[in-house]
């Protein structure tokens, strides 16, 4: 494996069992550990009390704990909530000092990145930039479907980072911006809301011609879909498209790290996402930094029935072979 890059755990990738208090927070610091990880990220406003203000002493205990384990609190996932007031959004100002009190708590973590989310401006990151280089801590705002570096905002946000040009500040790579078809846990809840399998199967069809959106509608105008067979038709090709691999050596000089997101591991594989590809293009770029699996399958999957420590692993292992082969290439 290319040493340089290293792979860890989003912590939200345990999300249905802690919800359903089958792991706790430590529990899962274990769990990723035991899976491969070498680095977590914690999801604050999931996982912290008294997020958006946990003690300093809670993190440094998450800083020993992980320590403790051989695991990097590599990462603080912040969640700037727009809406925290009932009578108002927030200001400018307001969404900036969120940001500065998410990166002194990161700092307090021990934590290397705050993840953020494209709620924050792209203007605004220059007034994040110097807290951001005071404390050391870099700021990467996620690129997350259905975004994709084309997106008006997204042109935003590239040229700050070309006129700030720090360390301190880049992006977020969620590899779902490159799912290329849906997973059969997302195409069985739309079956279960009564999208006829027949009307799933021509719009999977629709997609593998990249027929467009509009031959989507029209096929389910023409055979009388209801509301749900209208929104896969439209969530189809908002979500999917073939991969462009010529799309990440010209950002990654502004990579913080990677969201290697994954919905089902199935014999070693992960079908919708082509990791051989984008894994052999951050290879050969030379990135270095962080692979952070996050797993996402318990929105539609059992977890009982695939539990996320199993999946978890098993993606890890499969990034661990990816890497090893196209290191060998």
């Amino acid at each position: 494996m290319n040493q340089a890059i290293k792979l860890g755990v989003s912590l939200f990738s345990y999300s249905s069992e802690y919800y359903l208090k089958r792991l706790s927070l430590d529990e899962t610091l274990v769990k990723a550990r035991e899976a491969g990880a070498e680095a977590i990220e914690i999801v604050a406003a999931q996982m912290m009390p008294g997020f958006p203000y946990p003690t300093q002493a809670w993190l440094h205990g998450l800083r020993a704990r992980c320590e403790a384990l051989g695991l990097y609190p590599f990462c603080y996932s912040a969640h700037l909530d727009s809406g925290l007031r009932s009578d108002r959004f927030l200001t400018d100002d307001e969404k900036v000092m969120s940001t500065v009190n998410d990166i002194r708590n990161a700092y307090e973590m021990g934590a290397q990145v705050v993840r953020t989310q494209h709620a924050i401006s792209p203007e605004l990151l220059y007034q994040v930039a110097p807290w951001a280089e005071k404390y050391r801590v870099k700021v990467g705002v996620e690129i997350h479907p259905p975004h994709r570096f084309e997106t008006e905002v997204w042109q935003r946000f590239l040229k700050v980072f070309r006129d700030l040009d720090t360390p301190y500040i880049g992006v977020v790579v969620d590899t779902g911006i490159y799912q290329e078809y849906p997973y059969d846990g997302w195409l069985e809840a739309y079956a279960q809301h009564g999208v006829s399998r027949e009307t799933i199967q021509a719009l999977l069809a629709l997609l593998a011609r990249d027929a467009g959106v509009d031959a989507a509608r029209a096929y389910v105008a023409a055979n009388g879909g209801g509301a749900y067979a209208r929104e896969l038709a439209e969530e189809l090709f908002s979500l999917y498209r073939p991969y462009r691999p010529d799309e990440l050596p010209e950002v990654m000089k502004y990579v913080t790290h990677f969201h290697t997101k994954f919905y089902h591991m199935e014999g070693g594989e992960e079908k919708t996402i082509p990791y051989a590809k984008i894994l052999d293009v951050i290879v050969r770029s030379g990135f270095e930094g962080y692979l952070i699996s996050e797993y996402e399958g318990h929105y539609c999957y059992d977890a009982d029935r695939y539990p996320a420590a199993e999946q978890i692993r098993a993606h890890i292992a499969m990034e661990k072979r990816l890497l090893a082969k196209t290191r060998e290439e």
